[in-house]
């Protein structure tokens, strides 16, 4: 009976100094190299926040008297735009700061911000100023500013060594499949719908193949925003596009000009093959929300049916994104019949 007693005591011992000695034993140090490149990117960070700092102090210093001089002034109820020191990241380079433009339409506000920018350049260096309301958000909103331009840096796909790729006004690189090849989608051989439901990446998806475009001088690229967003998504690409238009009565007139723009192009060209140049580029345009922005509405329709039918010969390119690929069931089938490739995010 004793000699059970003392194993049973020693099975509880062990039992018990085991995890101890577990819980005592030291933590294994990280490798001196990893220590090393995690104490850089630390030191990296720092002067990262550092250089935001004193670049968001400039913009606050300079802001007031860029206001004043754009001629955004107090005046009655009106107070000058304000800006809030709380800053956030914003893309490589860029900032962005709380903004309330406190009795100013935002019509005012953007036709001054070109004068603004030119102001604040004189002491931030500034690639682009651009303004983002939420939807629904009347007087508060963001400004961004950023050091340099988005597509200042852009470079086209290289392709693969003995791989032939085309011009993006030809095709355009979408992303890489899974054996890490490109998928290209071409331009102008048909017009296209982008769907996906909300937040899976369409907007993006779009904006990347926009953004080869507009690196082309014999493209110009026209967005037709009849979303809540109010074109935001869109504004820091907006120096390199042909227009970016919200307004639901400017989207229809835009179209009419376009239409004819075709017209008078059809007449020059007298039955000769159409060839994109700088005179006679390219003309895509990307409709946002386009059932929301088309589909009760039948001058719309009718807009968009004669340009998909009319305009490819010609140069013209319609590039429609939506919710979901099945969103244009209630279009006309002739509309329907000219989308020739539907691309999925998610649907």
């Amino acid at each position: 009976m004793t000699a059970l007693i003392l194993v049973l005591a020693a099975v509880a011992a062990w039992a018990v100094v085991v995890p101890a000695r577990a819980l005592w034993r030291p933590a294994k140090r990280a490798p001196v190299a990893d220590r090393a490149e995690a104490r850089d990117e630390r030191r990296s960070q720092a002067v990262e926040r550092a250089d935001d700092r004193a670049y968001v102090s400039a913009i606050l210093a300079a802001w007031p008297a860029a206001c004043d001089g754009a001629g955004l002034r107090p005046a009655g109820p009106k107070q000058a735009p304000a800006l809030a020191d709380r800053p956030e990241r914003c893309g490589l380079d860029g900032v962005a700061l709380p903004l309330s433009i406190a009795g100013w339409s935002r019509d005012e506000v953007n036709k001054a911000l070109p004068a603004i920018g030119t102001a604040i350049d004189r002491t931030a260096p500034l690639g682009h100023l651009s303004l983002s309301f939420p939807p629904g958000g009347q007087s508060r909103g963001q400004l961004r500013v950023f050091r340099t331009h988005p597509l200042a840096n852009v470079r086209h796909w290289p392709g693969r060594p003995g791989q032939a790729v085309g011009r993006p006004s030809d095709e355009v690189l979408l992303g890489v499949d899974e054996a890490g090849g490109p998928v290209m989608h071409p331009v102008r051989e048909t017009h296209t719908l982008f769907g996906g439901m909300t937040g899976h990446g369409k907007t993006e998806t779009v904006m990347l193949a926009v953004v080869q475009l507009c690196t082309e001088p014999d493209v110009e690229v026209t967005i037709l925003d009849g979303s809540i967003k109010n074109g935001a998504d869109w504004r820091p690409l907006e120096p390199r596009l042909r227009r970016l238009v919200t307004d639901h009565e400017e989207i229809w007139a835009d179209l009419r000009l376009l239409l004819a723009s075709f017209k008078a192009r059809a007449d020059i060209l007298n039955g000769q093959p159409y060839t994109p140049s700088p005179e006679m580029p390219v003309r895509v345009v990307v409709v946002e929300e386009s059932p929301a922005l088309f589909a009760t509405d039948d001058e719309g329709i009718e807009l968009l049916t004669r340009f998909a039918q009319q305009t490819r010969a010609f140069g013209g390119v319609l590039w429609l994104v939506s919710q979901t690929a099945n969103s244009l069931s209630n279009f006309p089938t002739m509309l329907r019949a000219q989308l020739g490739a539907r691309l999925c995010v998610r649907v």
